[in-house]
């Protein structure tokens, strides 16, 4: 069965046609990395950030972070901005401080932009997890091989 040029473009137009409508908001703000994991020597984690507006229009954006096992909000997460504008088609670097109280902490961080209009309002989030080197640990060094043979 042969096709014709036309039938070939309206079938690949209808493809495009498809493709603009499921490309909402909900897949394309940004946020990344949507995963990281670092260690640090002290009782804080710095992770760098960048957020992304798709939009055509200048839109207000919040960023929040949760527990990523229970989704209980952590307030103690800061954030460069928490809040803020972020131009049309643009950017954003920022720089998230995460408190390390115990050995590991998995935290979940949100990017949404409130005053979108539309019915569904989409965030975006990535996981971050940050490991604490404590006592005998911090001294090695991250990479250095244990005294006793274990390795690092």
């Amino acid at each position: 069965m042969e096709r014709s040029i036309g039938q070939c473009i309206a079938g690949a137009f209808g493809g495009l046609l498809m493709l603009g409508i499921f490309n909402t908001g909900a897949f394309s703000q940004g946020l990344t990395p949507m995963q990281k994991t670092g260690v640090t020597g002290s009782d804080n984690k710095v992770f760098n950030i960048t957020i992304m507006n798709p939009y055509l229009k200048e839109m207000n954006y919040e960023l929040s972070a949760e527990d990523r096992s229970t989704g209980v909000p952590q307030p103690d997460v800061k954030f460069t901005g928490r809040r803020g504008r972020l131009g049309a088609k643009s950017q954003k670097k920022l720089l998230v401080l995460m408190p390390v109280k115990t050995e590991k902490r998995e935290v979940r961080i949100c990017l949404r932009f409130p005053d979108m209009q539309e019915s569904v309002r989409p965030r975006v989030c990535g996981d971050f997890t940050a490991i604490a080197l404590r006592g005998h640990e911090r001294q090695r060094g991250l990479h250095a091989p244990a005294a006793d043979g274990r390795g690092g």
